[in-house]
């Protein structure tokens, strides 16, 4: 299971399996670290900021180290939110005039 939780100095991603326990998991240098997914390999996908008021910016963790994601921009987002097996990465967007997108962005190399 992965997720955040806040403290006095920011927000924080975790992690939990019942052999491990609970850890803490943060993009290196930010002051936010949001885990939104995790797949059966244990890769995580997550987001994470380096102040309160910047933008936010997509990680996957696998293998002990962070590697950023650049999906295509949007006029709204986009917000990727879930990633499979095969670290497909799943989200959506939209453009104007109002066309949503959605599905497989692109699969990461690793």
């Amino acid at each position: 299971m992965v997720g955040y939780y806040t403290d006095g100095v920011g927000v924080h991603g975790f992690v939990y399996s019942v052999a491990d326990g609970w850890a803490t998991l943060d993009y290196p240098g930010a002051y936010s670290t949001e885990l939104l997914n995790i797949n059966s390999n244990g890769e995580i996908l997550g987001w994470y900021a380096t102040s309160n008021y910047s933008p936010f910016h997509y990680f996957l963790y696998y293998n002990g180290g962070f590697a950023n994601l650049s999906p295509p921009a949007f006029n709204q987002g986009p917000f990727l939110f879930s990633l499979n097996d095969f670290a497909d990465v799943v989200g959506e967007g939209q453009n104007a005039p109002p066309i949503t997108l959605e599905g497989i962005f692109g699969q990461t190399e690793h």
